[in-house]
This record gives structure tokens, C-alpha cells and sequence, in this order.
């Protein structure tokens, strides 16, 4: 007995941390025979302890290590403690090509470009790994889009100003959306007034990358020096939207303004009058095709509001107003005075009959008669 006494002398005089540790070393002793000891009578391991709370290895494993572009698959991380046993760690997830995959940090996996990534879990100095394959069609590049930089004007009227230019890549592919502003020679983009009127009024939208496009800037004053410039984007303006460089400036001077037609001559009788002001023009006597399309951005000075019409080229019927009729007492000579305005674009009907703007039936001959046309 006096040989165990010292046996666990030596024991106890070491440092024992934890459970596990005593455990072993009781073993060691009642190992012993009652008069001998085998073996040293002192230990020669340098520590006892058995750390179940350290991470021994980190696995790495993939619901799928093949996925497309734009797909998704989860990761998961299995780690192990020195006895072999399950421990629940946080870990840290990384990959070594994000241009490929990327990885969040509850181990979602998405496939970027084709290619392949490999997919890391980290916890302290312990890693584990598992390789990922992504296929399908890479996305082009993102870049910003491109600049326009042959702006120009094509057109010019009392209260409007054509502009032209070739459309560009919205930096993905795609053509891009454009910014059309304007302001009182000299422009300067932050405080120019961004077009609402027209086809020009933001945003306009592309059609086809290296293609013409042209729109018109509406409700400008006549008489009056403008200068003109636009950026091309993609997103959506005052959110997200990624900007290419200004485009060049163009200037132009809208025309004086139509002056209203003469009064009629003394002596004659009022029989009818209209402003178009109001698109309920039914209820003043007008008929058939009573749904005119009202502007309240192209009329003449001193209005609010006048009738438009719309042709293509060479159409015989309009694509938006039509024909109105209005009775009115018969009479042996009629002054008829009005006011119109064709687009910048106007090209006539195409016709070798052109559309008549009136007709008035006479009491003759039961002919329509246009005095303009």
C-alpha cells in the first residue's frame, strides 16, 4: 500500500483539469497490483485534460455541387470535437471565387457565372471545404451605359423643338432609358427643367441599341433661345438608377408665334364660334364622332386647350379625333377664319386627294366644297 500512496502522491501533485482527466488517472491507479507497480511511478504525458468543448474537424457539404446560373443551393457545415461527437459551432462561410458563387451567412450558395467555386466553412483554425459547379450562360458584363454624343435638332416650331440622336447600351445589354432636359440658354444640368410634355418627357425609353431616335419637346415658348441635353440610365430614376456621361448640348430658337386669323369682315352675322376648350363639345351642337382629343400644351395665345388629330403617313383616316359635324343657318356666303398648327413631323397624307380640314355642303349643287385642304 505504501507504493500506491506514493503512486497517487505523484498524481494528485499534478494539475488535473476537469473530470475526464481525474477519470484517467484513477484508472491508471487501480491498474496497479496490490504489492507491485508496473511501469514508472510517474507520469509522462504532458496533460491530462481531453477538451470536449474544442472543434477537432469542420465538414463541408452541398445539397447540390451543380447548379445553373442563378440558381440556389445550401451549404452545411458538420463539426466534430476531439471524441468524435457533434458540436454546434457558429461558423464563418467564404468563397474562393465570388465572381462564380457567392455564399451568405447562413450557407446559401448562388450560382453567379459559369465556373467553379470552392465553398469554405471556418470555425477558429479549423476549415472544411466543398467544391461547387456552376454551368449555364454567363451574364455579360456590367458596366455603365454608354454616352450619347451626337445629339442634335431635327425640327422647330412656335412651341416645340424635334431632337435626334443614336440610342446607346444601358451598360447590361439592353438599350438605355434617357433624361431630356432643357432650360433658357445657357443649360446647366442640375437646374434644368426635365421634359414633361412630348415625346421627350422622362423617361424615354429605348428601343434599339445604335438605332435613331427621336422625340419632341413640347410647351416652350415662342421666340425663345433654348438649350438642349440628355444622359441615358437604366433603373429607375430617383431610386436606383446608374447613370452614362451628358451628352453634347444642341441650342435652338423656337419660331414667333402663329398670330390669331383676321377678325371676319363688317356687316356679317356670328353663326357659330369654338374654342375646343372643352372636350364635351356634344353638348354645343356638334355630332357623329363627338370623342375629340383635346392638348392643353399646343394652342393658340389667349386659349387653354385646342382639338388635335392624328395621321400616319399616307392613312386616309385619322388614328386618334375624327370627322365632326355642326349645323348652322343656311346663308348665301359664309367667312370662315381658324387656326392650326401641324407638327414638326408633318409630312401631308400622302394622298393625290388630300383630307379636306372643312367642308361646308352647299345649297346649290349638294357638293361638299374644302376651302382648305
Amino acid at each position: 500500500m505504501k507504493t500506491i500512496a506514493r503512486f497517487m502522491g505523484v498524481i494528485m501533485n499534478r494539475t488535473i483539469s476537469r473530470g475526464v482527466g481525474l477519470g484517467l488517472a484513477m484508472m491508471g491507479i487501480f491498474s496497479c497490483s496490490e504489492n507491485n507497480v508496473t511501469g514508472a511511478d510517474r507520469l509522462n504525458t504532458d496533460s491530462l485534460t481531453a477538451d470536449a468543448s474544442r472543434v477537432a474537424t469542420v465538414t463541408v457539404s452541398l445539397a447540390s455541387s451543380s447548379i445553373a446560373v442563378g440558381d440556389t443551393t445550401r451549404a452545411t457545415a458538420t463539426l466534430l470535437d476531439y471524441q468524435n461527437r457533434p458540436i454546434a459551432r457558429t461558423v464563418t462561410w467564404s468563397s474562393s471565387n465570388t465572381a462564380v458563387a457567392t455564399v451568405d451567412t447562413t450557407g446559401l450558395v448562388t450560382g453567379v457565372a459559369a465556373g467553379t467555386a470552392v465553398i469554405t466553412a471556418s470555425r477558429g483554425t479549423k476549415s472544411g471545404s466543398a467544391t461547387l459547379t456552376v454551368t449555364g450562360t454567363s451574364p455579360p458584363p456590367t458596366t455603365n451605359p454608354g454616352t450619347v454624343t451626337d445629339l442634335k435638332v431635327s425640327a422647330i416650331d412656335s412651341t416645340g423643338v424635334t431632337l435626334t440622336f443614336t440610342q446607346v447600351n444601358d451598360g447590361t445589354g439592353k438599350p438605355a432609358q434617357y433624361d431630356v432636359r432643357y432650360a433658357v440658354a445657357p443649360i446647366s444640368w442640375g437646374s434644368a427643367t426635365s421634359v414633361t410634355s412630348g415625346t421627350c418627357a422622362v423617361p424615354v425609353t429605348g428601343t434599339a441599341i445604335g438605332s435613331p431616335l427621336t422625340c419632341t419637346v413640347l410647351g416652350l415658348t415662342p421666340a425663345t433661345s433654348y438649350e438642349f441635353q440628355l444622359v441615358s440610365f437604366r433603373g429607375t430614376l430617383n431610386y436606383n438608377a446608374v447613370f452614362g456621361g451628358l451628352s453634347n448640348v444642341v441650342a435652338a430658337t423656337t419660331k414667333a408665334s402663329t398670330p390669331p386669323p383676321p377678325p371676319p369682315p363688317p356687316g356679317g352675322t356670328l353663326l357659330f364660334e369654338e374654342d375646343f376648350e372643352n372636350s364635351n363639345i356634344a353638348s354645343r351642337g356638334w355630332y357623329d364622332d363627338t370623342n375629340v382629343e383635346l392638348s392643353t400644351t399646343e394652342h393658340i395665345t389667349g386659349s387653354t386647350a385646342s382639338a388635335q388629330y392624328h395621321w400616319l403617313v399616307g392613312a386616309t383616316t385619322p388614328t386618334s379625333g375624327g370627322a365632326q359635324r355642326h349645323k348652322f343657318t343656311p346663308t348665301s356666303s359664309v367667312y370662315l377664319s381658324y387656326y392650326v398648327k401641324y407638327s414638326t413631323n408633318y409630312v401631308g397624307s400622302g394622298q393625290a386627294y388630300h383630307p379636306h380640314e372643312f367642308y361646308i355642303l352647299s345649297n346649290l349643287d349638294g357638293d361638299y366644297d374644302g376651302p382648305s385642304q
